[in-house]
């Protein structure tokens, strides 16, 4: 009888700690999913419209257009390349916008990630990518974009 009660404790005591197991992961899920994110912001206004001022917005910040259309709702954008003083690490922030309707007007999701090149020389190309979470670059954009909602002409 006592080795069946060793096999039964034991048992338990594996699937209990399955169940932990199953938490951590998921807890690491949550957390990742939570880096990732958009940040979101709700304009009252239509799509073409607050397009209009996040492309203004982005070039005020120093951000290059790449792709998207008012059609779409996309904007993509660049930061201008940032070199160390050995001149062998690049850094350049990459920003993802999109416009999304919904009923109190438009929705920006923005996520920006931080792409870094160390020492190129080694191996050109290769490249980390990270998004950036806790950056105030997020407010900043949605300052610009109110504030050039407020410069375009009314009606």
């Amino acid at each position: 009888m006592k080795p069946f009660a060793l096999v039964a404790s034991a048992l338990c005591l594996a699937l209990a700690g399955c169940e932990s197991v199953r938490d951590a992961t998921s807890s690491v899920r949550e957390r990742l999913a939570a880096r990732t994110a958009p940040h979101t912001r709700v304009f009252a206004t239509e799509s073409r419209v607050l397009y209009a001022a996040t492309r203004s917005a982005i070039t005020e910040m120093g951000y290059r257009f790449l792709r998207g259309g008012p059609a779409q709702g996309e904007i993509d954008a660049v930061s201008d390349l940032d070199t160390d003083n050995s001149l062998r690490t690049t850094r350049q922030i990459s920003m993802k916008i999109r416009l999304v309707p919904v009923p109190d007007g438009t929705e920006v999701r923005v996520v920006l990630t931080e792409v870094v090149e160390d020492d190129f020389n080694k191996g050109a190309g290769r490249s980390t990518e990270s998004p950036l979470h806790d950056t105030p670059q997020y407010e900043v954009l949605f300052r610009h974009i109110e504030q050039a909602l407020a410069a375009l002409p009314k009606g």
